[in-house]
Parts: C-alpha cells; sequence; structure tokens
C-alpha cells in the first residue's frame, strides 16, 4: 500500500542512554547521587542499567574537644591557652566499617559536604589500605567559641578562627581577657561549619590585684 513501516529500535544497555525499564545507563544516573537513597557520602553507580549502591556510606563526623586548656593571671589579665592539635581532629566513622583517612595539610575542612565528597573520590583507596583503622583528618585552620561564667551561667566571650588566636605559631592558641577582681570559670569548644566538639575540660582562675599604694600628697 505504500505505506513506510519504521521498525522499533532494540534497546541497549550500555549506549548512556535511560530507556525504558531502565533506572540508569552507564555513566547516565539521571542527576542522582547516593543521597538520593538515603546515604550522605559515597559514590552511585550503575551497573547493568540498575544503581548500584555498593560504593555509598553513612558518615558521622566528629570534632575533637580542645585540651590542656590553662588560665594564668597577670594584673587583670587573664591569659588562656589551649593546645591547638588537641582541638583540630575530624574523625570519620563508615557504617559497617571503620575506614581510616591521612591529614590534609594546609586546608580547612570548613563543611560537612566538603569532607564527604573528599572521602567520596578516595573511599576505595583507603578501604584498601586502612580497613579496620581509625585516624582523624588534621585541620589547619578552626573556628573556637570561649565561653566564661562567674559562678552561674556560661556565656560566650570570643569567638573567631585558630589565626585569630595565634595557634599556628607553635601550636599553641592563646586569648587574653581583661578581668576585675573575682572567680572566673572558662572552657572552650572547637567548631568546622556545622560540626561542633564538645567542650574542654573547664578552668576557673581567682583574680585579685593588690590596691594600688598611696601616694604622698594624699597621705594626711
Amino acid at each position: 500500500n505504500g505505506q513506510c513501516i519504521t521498525q522499533p529500535q532494540e534497546q541497549l544497555c550500555g549506549n548512556n542512554i535511560i530507556e525504558v525499564n531502565e533506572e540508569c545507563d552507564s555513566a547516565n544516573l539521571a542527576g542522582k547521587t547516593c543521597k538520593d537513597f538515603g546515604y550522605n557520602a559515597g559514590i552511585l553507580s550503575c551497573n547493568n542499567c540498575r544503581y548500584d549502591l555498593i560504593q555509598c556510606r553513612n558518615i558521622e563526623v566528629t570534632l575533637e574537644a580542645p585540651k590542656n586548656l590553662r588560665a594564668t593571671v597577670q594584673d587583670n589579665k587573664v591569659k588562656l591557652t589551649w593546645d591547638y592539635a588537641g582541638g583540630s581532629t575530624i574523625t570519620a566513622s563508615v557504617t559497617g566499617e571503620v575506614v581510616s583517612v591521612n591529614a590534609i595539610v594546609g586546608n580547612a575542612v570548613r563543611d560537612v559536604n566538603l569532607f564527604q565528597d573528599f572521602f567520596s573520590s578516595i573511599n576505595n583507596f583507603f578501604k584498601k589500605t586502612f580497613t579496620g583503622k581509625r585516624v582523624g583528618i588534621v585541620i589547619r585552620e578552626l573556628n573556637y567559641q570561649i565561653y566564661i561564667s562567674t559562678g552561674t551561667n556560661f556565656e560566650i566571650i570570643s569567638q573567631g578562627s585558630a589565626r585569630d588566636y595565634n595557634c599556628l605559631d607553635d601550636n599553641k592558641c592563646e586569648f587574653t581577657d581583661n578581668v576585675n577582681n573575682g572567680i572566673y570559670y572558662y572552657k572552650i569548644k572547637a567548631i568546622s561549619s556545622n560540626v561542633e566538639s564538645e567542650f574542654s575540660e573547664q578552668v576557673f582562675i581567682n583574680v585579685k590585684t593588690p590596691p594600688e599604694p598611696e601616694r604622698e600628697d594624699e597621705v594626711k
């Protein structure tokens, strides 16, 4: 009858085109990631045109609390010092296994998503090399919050980066607080984006400044 009949094209898995009854195809993941399947990290892949979640992970990120907080006083100035390294380690525990990661030198992990992306890109390497161990990522720039109390509630008196507290000079951080006579309690925490450490151990100090000597012209 002169009509041209078009034969249906054969569906192919592996042509990078998502067709009927295919979830994905090769590198074409239809914009999906591990997060679309309830994970917070990892690499989504495609196997026989079905999503493969074998490299998807849930990572719990914790930040170690600052250590060795000390307080000294001179005149009406309280000087706080603490160990920089003690408050600059992120530890990642992975669902079903513990995977080590090595140090990032000279970079700050400012966001959990950044850490997840970093972990995803090297996931297989660390699984093969460090399975069963736990090693922190050393962060070279953090934020700190410093809290003070006079015996009741604590309140923030200062917050800033590790550089603001001179942490990069000798791995010791320091902060000076101008106070009046009295008893003061201090504690600090480390923060990296939406990851916060526990509080450090608190310290207290009793500030007593001797009265100034009377001047001769004031003596009757």
